[in-house]
């Protein structure tokens, strides 16, 4: 496991929980601007320590993301990830960020929930399908 179990600044806090899913949520509600992204990843990839991760992470609060954002995210966000859930507020939202995700095709399994206990089992899978494939 990680040596770095939690790691925590003014916009965001990041941490593993019992079934050792990377977990993280935004404080307040920002723009996901270039810098911020940058900021974001940049600790994602602190934590992570060089390791791939299964990553839940609360997109409650992200209130937008202009392009050099999303650019940049496309880039070096998929980065030590081996699978990644989103939270989001409501059904709505999950259908457009699955509809998003279905049209970039991103190079993880990648998917929005409403429910936190369905996004970990979802992660608990991918890392299960993940550990049959090695064997």
């Amino acid at each position: 496991m990680n040596p770095i179990v939690e790691l925590e600044d003014d916009i965001q806090k990041y941490w593993f929980d019992e079934n050792g899913i990377l977990n993280s949520y935004i404080k307040k509600e920002i723009l996901l601007d270039l810098s911020t992204c940058q900021k974001l990843i940049e600790m994602r990839h602190k934590i992570s320590a060089g390791e791939k991760q299964y990553w839940l992470y609360d997109f409650k609060n992200i209130k937008g993301m202009p392009a050099e954002g999303k650019e940049f995210a496309d880039k070096y966000g998929q980065d030590f990830l081996h699978a990644s859930a989103a939270l989001v507020h409501n059904h709505l939202q999950k259908y457009i960020v699955n509809i998003f995700i279905a049209i970039k095709k991103p190079k993880i399994p990648f998917r929005a929930f409403t429910d936190r206990t369905e996004a970990i089992n979802w992660l608990l899978k991918q890392r299960k399908l993940n550990e049959s494939k090695r064997n």
